[in-house]
């Protein structure tokens, strides 16, 4: 193989062919792709050449212009969809639908940083060395796509992790009211709610507590299926807590404290520390749905576990700080806990 043939493989072998302006659909390619072996073997000519130091440099310029001039386009484009939308259902797909196209258009790039990453092991390339490359990469990634968000897009995620926690919380409930003996709860099943004698808000009427439609067209299993996809989406990505980090936040914060105001309702003399530490468990198993992967069978990594280690703290400390029994003690812990402490990464 000559050094042109070399660079011709690698060049259409490590990128779409469109982001190099070739007259080829996305969905396409201009000729069979090439083998790992066959990539290898054309890294090697350009190592024979010296070459080798520019191939991640080459790739990096490629990724970054393709980011801004296509990729980005066209995910805001079908973002913007949303704007004309009103049923969450819709809005829901839709979110799932920008972010599926989204990981369609990067993942061509994640296989070939893989191969690099190989590469750069085994002293193929000299370039920013395998990590360096990645990180790189997940930066350009952050930068050029959500640098700057929309205000729709914002209201679209925050209304997405409500959504799913909500689902979630509620499920929980019916389990716990059902009792072991009965088994799991299925949310979505055309039946009243179990009668209690203190209902949280929102949950009573004919409406489904947690994807709030009647009964008989409740989503929710819909619903938690779409979130398990996006999060698997954005795991691949690495672009989770730039995505969730605010609204999970957001939501976090608002559902404590309309917990510790719907629980305590006046009530100065009796103590729900341990009811409301049982609740936040639970809101804690939410986060763990959130920040790990759900279905690999894989520890979770370093950086997950640690948020999820971190976050625990805060909430134990907070839970400490403010014994719900009373809804004004409570609100005024809570406000020592700003948005911007809720989450490890934001400090």
């Amino acid at each position: 193989m000559d050094l042109s043939a070399a660079w011709q493989a690698l060049s259409t072998g490590l990128v779409p062919p469109a982001a190099l302006g070739l007259a080829v659909p996305r969905s396409g390619v201009a000729e069979p792709p090439k083998g790992d072996d066959d990539l290898q073997a054309a890294v090697e000519v350009l190592g024979a050449y010296g070459l080798h130091a520019a191939l991640e440099e080459w790739f990096s310029e490629v990724l970054q212009v393709d980011l801004q001039a296509n990729v980005a386009p066209e995910f805001w484009n079908c973002v913007a969809q949303y704007e004309n939308t009103a049923e969450e259902p819709q809005c829901s797909l839709l979110l799932l639908d920008a972010f599926s196209l989204l990981r369609r258009r990067l993942d061509p790039y994640l296989r070939s940083l893989d191969l690099l990453e190989k590469w750069s092991r085994e002293g193929l390339l000299l370039g920013t060395g395998s990590q360096g490359l990645r990180e790189k990469v997940y930066t350009m990634f952050r930068a050029i796509l959500f640098f700057s968000t929309t205000t729709s897009f914002q209201e679209m995620i925050q209304r997405f992790y409500s959504r799913s926690f909500k689902i979630y919380m509620h499920q929980w409930k019916k389990s716990k009211d059902r009792g072991p003996a009965e088994g799991p709860s299925h949310v979505g099943e055309n039946e009243p709610e179990s009668e209690v004698e203190e209902v949280e808000p929102g949950g009573g009427g004919p409406h489904c507590p947690g994807c709030g439609r009647k009964k008989d067209r409740c989503w929710c299993p819909t619903a938690l299926e779409q979130f398990r996809q996006l999060n698997d989406i954005l795991h691949r990505l690495n672009l989770l807590e730039r995505v969730s980090a605010d609204a999970v936040t957001n939501i976090l914060h608002r559902m404590i404290e309309e917990r510790m105001e719907w629980r305590c309702r006046g009530e100065y003399e009796r103590s729900f520390l341990a009811e409301f530490q049982e609740w936040i468990e639970k809101v804690l198993g939410w986060l763990s749905r959130v920040f790990l992967q759900e279905g690999t069978g894989a520890p979770p990594g370093w950086e997950a576990g640690s948020t999820l280690k971190r976050w625990r703290c805060h909430v134990q400390r907070f839970s400490t700080a403010s014994t719900p029994a009373c809804a004004s003690k409570n609100s005024s812990a809570l406000s020592e806990i700003s948005p911007s402490q809720s989450l490890p990464w934001k400090t």
